[in-house]
Protein backbone atom coordinates (compact mmCIF):
# COMPACT_ATOMS: atom_id res chain seq x y z
CA UNK A 1 0.00 0.00 0.00
CA UNK A 2 1.85 3.30 -1.15
CA UNK A 3 0.43 7.18 -0.54
CA UNK A 4 0.90 8.36 -4.34
CA UNK A 5 2.67 11.82 -2.39
CA UNK A 6 5.24 9.59 -0.58
CA UNK A 7 6.59 5.84 -1.85
CA UNK A 8 8.41 5.55 1.09
CA UNK A 9 5.34 5.64 2.99
CA UNK A 10 3.78 1.95 3.11
CA UNK A 11 0.94 0.77 5.10
CA UNK A 12 -0.43 -2.56 5.87
CA UNK A 13 -4.17 -3.00 5.41
CA UNK A 14 -5.71 -4.81 8.33
CA UNK A 15 -9.46 -4.52 8.03
CA UNK A 16 -11.56 -5.16 4.85
CA UNK A 17 -15.26 -4.90 5.19
CA UNK A 18 -16.69 -4.55 1.59
CA UNK A 19 -15.31 -1.30 0.05
CA UNK A 20 -14.16 -0.57 3.16
CA UNK A 21 -10.43 -0.93 4.18
CA UNK A 22 -8.39 -0.06 7.48
CA UNK A 23 -5.28 0.67 6.57
CA UNK A 24 -2.23 0.86 9.27
CA UNK A 25 0.93 3.17 8.50
CA UNK A 26 4.26 2.64 10.85
CA UNK A 27 4.97 6.48 9.82
CA UNK A 28 2.97 9.34 9.55
CA UNK A 29 -0.35 9.38 7.96
CA UNK A 30 -1.57 10.38 4.51
CA UNK A 31 -4.05 12.75 3.99
CA UNK A 32 -7.91 12.95 4.22
CA UNK A 33 -8.95 12.68 0.64
CA UNK A 34 -5.28 11.43 -0.38
CA UNK A 35 -5.15 8.63 -3.19
CA UNK A 36 -3.44 5.30 -1.92
CA UNK A 37 -2.45 2.44 -4.66
CA UNK A 38 -2.49 -1.25 -3.79
CA UNK A 39 -1.21 -4.22 -5.82
CA UNK A 40 1.09 -2.53 -7.71
CA UNK A 41 -1.27 0.45 -8.64
CA UNK A 42 -4.09 -2.13 -9.94
CA UNK A 43 -6.25 -0.52 -6.67
CA UNK A 44 -7.04 2.54 -5.84
CA UNK A 45 -8.26 4.11 -1.96
CA UNK A 46 -9.54 7.10 -0.91
CA UNK A 47 -8.85 7.96 2.34
CA UNK A 48 -11.83 9.21 4.58
CA UNK A 49 -10.86 9.39 7.96
CA UNK A 50 -7.80 8.78 10.03
CA UNK A 51 -8.93 6.98 12.58
CA UNK A 52 -5.85 7.25 15.56
CA UNK A 53 -2.30 7.96 14.92
CA UNK A 54 -1.39 4.74 12.97
CA UNK A 55 -4.66 3.74 11.14
CA UNK A 56 -6.81 5.59 8.33
CA UNK A 57 -10.35 4.35 7.24
CA UNK A 58 -10.64 4.35 3.14
CA UNK A 59 -12.94 3.39 0.45
CA UNK A 60 -11.98 0.91 -2.50
CA UNK A 61 -12.46 3.12 -5.97
CA UNK A 62 -11.65 0.45 -8.36
CA UNK A 63 -12.84 -3.32 -8.43
CA UNK A 64 -11.51 -5.47 -5.94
Amino acid sequence: MTDNTSSTNLGTVILIRGSVVDVHFATHLPPIHSLLHAQEGNIAIEVLAQLDAHCIRGIVLTAT
